[in-house]
Order: structure tokens, then sequence, then C-alpha cells
């Protein structure tokens, strides 16, 4: 570990908290003490602080705030922006109930547009 001088402003600590032991964790009352069953989930790689996801459309403006709605993200007063994959809706779900949330709003890195996913 290094000094906390070496820390970026943006980085932010995150203290993985265990899931509960009966429901989730090899060797354990719920897999009846035999092997088998899942490990526990990284919250780190499921919810990350932020990430990207590449937009087909290219004609939208950076900094537009976006809803998802289902698999579309939507711009308000300008409609569907953009579908995300099934993998990143699951992704989304899986931290909901988690009790993390994302807000959305459009970049543009070089030529390319994102929309931009971060904890809120």
């Amino acid at each position: 570990m290094g000094s906390s001088s070496r820390r970026k402003p943006s980085d932010t600590l995150r203290i993985q908290n265990p899931l509960n032991i009966n429901t989730n964790a090899i060797g354990t009352k719920a897999t009846g003490g035999g092997t088998g069953g899942s490990p526990p989930l990284d919250i780190n790689n499921a919810c990350p602080i932020k990430f990207r996801v590449e937009l087909s459309n290219q004609d939208v403006d950076e900094g537009i705030e976006l809803i998802l709605d289902e698999n579309s993200l939507i711009a308000p007063n300008i409609g569907e922006v953009d579908k995300v994959s099934a993998r990143v809706v699951k992704r989304l779900r899986t931290c909901s109930v988690l009790g993390i949330s994302y807000s959305i709003t459009t970049v543009i890195d070089g030529d390319v547009h994102y929309a931009e996913f971060f904890q809120s």
C-alpha cells in the first residue's frame, strides 16, 4: 500500500463487504458443506466506478445526460440515441441489486462518441 499522498484525486476507496455466508460461499450450509457453489462476487470487477460504451450514433453532442430504458439509451428532447448490449444491461441490473446506480452522459474522445456510465 502506498501512502495517501500518492493517491490520485479521483481515486475512490471501496471496501468489498463479503456476501452473506449462508447463501453464496463455498462449503457452507447452502452447498451442504461439500464442494461446489459459486465464489463471492467481486464488486470491483462487476460494478466499476465508471465505464464507457461506444455509441454507433456519432451525431450526439458531448455532455448530454442519457436515460436507459430497457436496452435503449434515450436523450431527453432528442429521442433514442443507441442501444446497449444485453451484457451491459445485465451488469447494470446486478449492480442495482447491490445498491449501486449509474448516471449516464455522452463523452467524445477524439472522433469516437461514448456513453459513459459512472456511479452516482
